[in-house]
């Protein structure tokens, strides 16, 4: 009877638990409280006014959004956090996203949380972007380029392409150490390369059995060297002058560019005029996805018309 009373009296007089945190104190280490403004000052010395900065790029966004009467969908947002959140459990352990979470010092409801923010600033960001796109002469011929060539003249090429780097390449597979190859003598063996193919070329040699024999570009040599909408400015301003005017079934000399040392052909050459399909450019260009540059712009645009003081 007296030990219990006793054991009664010990448990009446040990703590249930740890105390409660006092306001503004944001955790207790042993006896050591690390209060809100120490943290704050913490974080600062961390990530400087980086989360700042976001915020109030998010602030301005739905500003303009609002102005221009642009509303999201009821519940859009919302059903794509629950998208990608079971995207993020879809692999063999479902609840391996709020371990992942926990280790990180995150929670679900942040996570959420976060997620629709950055899926609210995506959507917002873009619809205002496609709102205020201005069609001008500047867009319009760089669109018209990318799609029918450098003016206007669209070109189907192959090519065959011997590049220095994979020479090196081989030779360190082989054995050699790095230090011991010569980069000259690279460049050398690689024209030499493309000179023997130009001459069986020349001899009458198919051109798309070559490419899948000796091309390094494994890119386009399962295409017999094709390369897919070539614009005129890939491979730089010597490979385009080499094959701008060159016969349809002609080889050119080899060239020598940043990637190595080519022989091309061109297979096809059309031209169109930007007046003739400007409104169909016009169409393109308004409906076309919102570019990583735009939204930057757009950013950059509202900070630039904004009243904003930072401490």
């Amino acid at each position: 009877m007296t030990l219990s009373l006793l054991l009664c009296a010990a448990l009446l007089q040990s703590p249930a638990g740890p105390l409660p945190l006092p306001e503004g104190v944001v955790a207790r280490v042993n006896k050591v409280e690390i209060t809100k403004q120490e943290y704050q000052a913490y974080m600062y010395t961390r990530f400087g006014k980086r989360a700042l900065e976001e915020y109030i790029a998010d602030l301005l966004i739905e500003e303009e959004a609002k102005a221009y009467g642009i509303v999201l969908p009821e519940g859009e947002v919302s059903a794509i956090v629950l998208e990608r959140e079971n995207a993020q459990r879809a692999g063999p352990s479902p609840d391996s996203l709020e371990e992942d979470l926990k280790r990180s010092g995150q929670s679900l409801e942040g996570y959420r949380a976060t997620l629709a923010a950055e899926i609210r600033r995506e959507k917002l960001t873009n619809a205002l972007i496609l709102k205020t796109r201005v069609a001008t002469d500047t867009n319009l011929q760089l669109l018209f380029e990318r799609k029918y060539g450098k003016g206007g003249k669209k070109l189907r090429i192959k090519h065959i392409v011997i590049m220095p780097n994979v020479l090196r390449a081989e030779q360190i597979k082989e054995g050699r150490k790095p230090a011991d190859i010569d980069l000259e003598a690279l460049h050398v063996e690689a024209q030499e390369r493309a000179e023997d193919l130009r001459t069986r070329l020349l001899a009458g040699e198919d051109f798309a059995l070559l490419a899948k024999a000796a091309s390094h570009d494994r890119v386009t040599r399962e295409r017999g060297g094709e390369l897919l909408n070539y614009n005129g400015r890939l491979y730089g301003s010597d490979f385009f002058a080499a094959v701008e005017n060159l016969p349809i079934g002609e080889s050119t000399a080899v060239i020598r560019t940043g990637a190595g040392y080519h022989v091309a052909q061109v297979i096809e050459r059309t031209q169109t005029k930007l007046d003739e399909i400007r409104t169909e450019l016009v169409q393109d260009f308004l409906s076309a996805p919102p570019s990583w540059q735009e939204r930057n712009d757009l950013v950059k645009a509202l900070r630039g018309r904004a009243k904003i003081q930072l401490w």
